[in-house]
């Protein structure tokens, strides 16, 4: 299993609930994540300490080969997290 795995961020809409975060299904298998997962994506600088970061829940895996280095955030999440779209982030499961 690995810790963390490294993706870049891509900006979604969600409707409803709005702490999803959206991976690839070899994604959520590196990590060892099923849909409903917390998850924690964190800007892979160790020296924000987590000032750059978001908890999200994981949502239904992504399938499209064009999403495989990607997670998808609600703009909400982005922007309470201090990230940016496009940002490579480290993302690991929590629990």
């Amino acid at each position: 299993m690995a810790n963390y795995i490294l993706l870049k961020i891509r900006k979604i809409k969600l409707e409803g609930d709005q702490a999803i975060g959206l991976l690839h299904q070899d994604s959520l298998k590196k990590i060892e994540t099923q849909p409903g997962d917390i998850i924690y994506a964190n800007d892979k600088h160790w020296w924000y300490g987590g000032l750059r970061s978001v908890h999200v829940r994981a949502g239904k895996p992504l399938t499209e080969e064009k999403d495989k280095d990607v997670i998808g955030l609600t703009e909400e999440k982005i922007t309470a997290g201090n990230l940016k779209e496009g940002q490579e982030v480290k993302v690991e499961k929590i629990m």
